[in-house]
C-alpha cells in the first residue's frame, strides 16, 4: 500500500507525465490511485499485445512480398535487359545458365605422367575387402555410428536431423537396426533415402 506522500509523489510525476490526461478519462486522486495503477497496467498488457501482432504482421508483410517478388531473373537479348517472371521462362534460364556458367564441355581427357599409375587397376588390394559387407548389421555397429554422427548439419528431405536420431530412444536404435537389415535381405532401399536438396552454387570464373 501507498502512503500518502508516496501517492502524491506519484501523482505529481503522472501529472508531468501527462499519463492521466492522455490516456485516462478523469483525474486522479489519492483516493483512485489504486484504480489509476490498475488501468496503467492493463493499458500496458494491451499495447505489448498489439505490438506484438502489428510485428507478425509485419513480417508476414515482408515475408509475402519477398516471395511475391524474389521468382524474378533479368537476361540479356540482343544488347537489351529484358526481366522475365513466368515460371517456365525462369526455369528455362536458369537451366541455360548451369550449362554455361563452366565455360567448357566435358570431353575424354587423356591421361599421362604419375596420374596413369593412379588411374590405373590396384594389385595390392584385397580381393577378399568386400566380403562380409552383406552380414547383418549389429545393434553395437548402429549405437556407434549413430554416436559419431556430426551436429548442426541439414535434415534434408525427410526433414529427420541426425540430433534427432542420436536423441531417439533405444526402442527407435533397435527399429533402425532392424529395417537396416531388412533392406540387406531384400537388397532394396526406399526410394525416398534416394532423394536430396541440392543447392547448385556457381563459383565466379577467375
Amino acid at each position: 500500500m501507498l502512503n500518502n506522500r508516496q501517492k502524491t509523489t506519484l501523482i505529481d510525476i503522472m501529472s508531468e507525465v501527462k499519463l492521466v490526461s492522455t490516456v485516462l478519462p478523469h483525474d486522479i486522486t489519492p483516493d483512485n490511485i489504486a484504480e489509476y495503477l490498475h488501468d496503467l497496467v492493463t493499458i500496458n498488457d494491451l499495447l505489448i499485445v498489439q505490438y506484438k501482432a502489428d510485428l507478425i504482421q509485419y513480417k508476414n508483410t515482408q515475408i509475402k512480398d519477398f516471395v511475391q517478388n524474389r521468382y524474378r531473373v533479368i537476361v540479356i537479348e540482343n544488347d537489351e535487359e529484358i526481366l522475365k517472371t513466368t515460371p517456365e521462362c525462369i526455369k528455362k534460364e536458369v537451366n541455360v545458365h548451369f550449362q554455361n556458367i563452366a565455360g567448357s564441355f566435358n570431353h575424354e581427357k587423356l591421361i599421362s605422367g604419375r596420374w596413369v599409375d593412379q588411374y590405373s587397376p590396384k594389385t595390392d588390394i584385397d580381393i577378399n575387402i568386400y566380403e562380409g559387407l552383406m552380414d547383418y548389421i549389429t545393434q553395437e555397429e548402429v549405437d556407434y555410428h549413430i554416436s559419431i554422427l556430426p551436429n548442426g548439419k541439414a535434415s534434408g528431405p525427410s526433414k529427420i536431423s541426425y540430433e534427432m536420431i542420436k536423441h531417439s530412444s533405444d526402442e527407435m536404435k533397435s527399429f533402425i537396426t532392424n529395417y537396416l537389415n531388412e533392406c540387406l535381405i531384400l537388397r532394396k532401399v526406399p526410394k525416398e533415402w534416394k532423394l536430396a536438396d541440392l543447392y547448385p552454387i556457381p563459383k565466379p570464373k577467375p
